[in-house]
């Protein structure tokens, strides 16, 4: 029998109907309501849904809890209200997270707490006292212009920021020694990332935050392995990268405006390069120093002509050009003896690919 997850929350009578439109879009007729099914009545719904789910802030204001349970028959899950207005999600009896709303008193958080998620516009007053914190998520926040109030969370590991306009400085985030995962999105008003400065930092993910300019302040970041950053529309160059030596996997993508990619060439230890959507950038030459590439992606980089600098690039094993629109000639693909994939599509200006009917793999 196919696992289930049966899902147990108290739903007020005004969010009902919301809240199960947005799961049935999500799951379909894998949803069904097991109790509580009188919507005019509110109070605590049982929902079974599939096992493997994601539930994202669309069915919450602020919850984003991965579940996987392949080798579980039924894990129950339920919301309850604490002291301070908190609601701590259970995953079979034990606390998954703790949510803090905008009437909610993080002074009466529990001291051993070590998943919060809050949004609203909290001052973050009190968040000093949680010295286990380990997973910290801030939504929507109009407040917090830094992040010093965080200096102190010195068991942070991850941390993710959405939403949070008035926020331009990173300064705070170089004490948190076990930071590993930093995640921010749609925070519109910063600039850089200056004050980043932790050393320790595996992964980082900027999205949607139009103003960001400069990757000024990665310069110490020293542990870091994986790089996203999407839909940037004022990034113009990629300065800040140069002398990240453990960077093996870096995304830069649909960033309109970027057409200064020179110092990825110093970054000789990426392993996977996707520069997708990048429309405004013309010039590659700096992939003749990537010689540990094994994947590049550079679909819809209408502006480029040509691909001679990935010639040297031995090791490519996933090559993706797809609406590579002014590309006419892939001569400089021959020598690429490991490539296993190579998308072509939608280069309406490709003439010729007898130069690679020889690559066997």
């Amino acid at each position: 029998m196919k696992p289930k997850i049966k899902f147990s929350i108290f739903i007020p009578q005004d969010r009902y109907q919301d809240t199960l439109s947005c799961l049935e879009k999500l799951y379909g007729g894998d949803v069904k309501i097991l109790a509580g099914k009188d919507k005019l009545n509110s109070g605590k719904k049982v929902i079974e849904l599939p096992c493997s789910i994601d539930l994202y802030r669309d069915y919450h204001p602020c919850f984003s809890l991965k579940i996987n349970s392949s080798k579980t028959e039924i894990i129950t899950f339920s919301a309850e209200e604490g002291p301070g207005r908190l609601v701590h999600l259970m995953l079979n009896g034990q606390t998954a997270f703790t949510l803090a709303g905008p009437e909610s008193d993080l002074n009466q958080c529990d001291i051993r707490t070590e998943k919060l998620a809050f949004w609203g516009n909290h001052y973050l007053s009190g968040i000093n006292r949680l010295a286990n914190l380990k997973h910290l998520e801030i939504l929507n926040n109009q407040s917090i212009k830094d992040l010093t109030v965080l200096h102190n969370l010195t068991e942070l590991k991850i941390l993710e920021i959405r939403e949070c306009d008035a926020l331009i400085s990173l300064a705070g985030l170089d004490n948190p020694a076990n930071l590993e995962s930093l995640h921010i999105s749609y925070c519109a008003n910063l600039t850089n990332l200056i004050g980043l400065g932790n050393k320790n930092l595996i992964s980082l993910n900027i999205e949607f935050c139009k103003s960001l300019s400069s990757l000024e302040g990665l310069t110490h970041s020293d542990s870091l392995k994986k790089l996203h950053i999407s839909s940037c529309d004022s990034l113009k160059d990629v300065n800040g990268l140069s002398g990240i030596d453990n960077l093996s996997s870096l995304d830069v993508t649909w960033c309109k405006s970027l057409q200064n990619a020179e110092a990825i060439g110093s970054l000789a230890g990426l392993t996977s390069l996707n520069l997708s959507d990048c429309v405004s950038l013309e010039n590659i030459d700096f992939l003749k120093g990537l010689i540990n590439l094994e994947e590049l992606s550079l679909e819809g980089c209408g502006k480029i002509t040509h691909i001679d600098a990935a010639e040297g690039l031995t090791k490519l094993r996933t090559l993706n050009l797809k609406s590579f629109s002014s590309l006419r000639d892939i001569h400089s693909l021959r020598k690429l003896t490991q490539l296993t994939e190579l998308n072509l599509c939608l280069c309406e200006n490709l003439q010729n690919i007898d130069s690679i009917k020889h690559l066997s793999n």
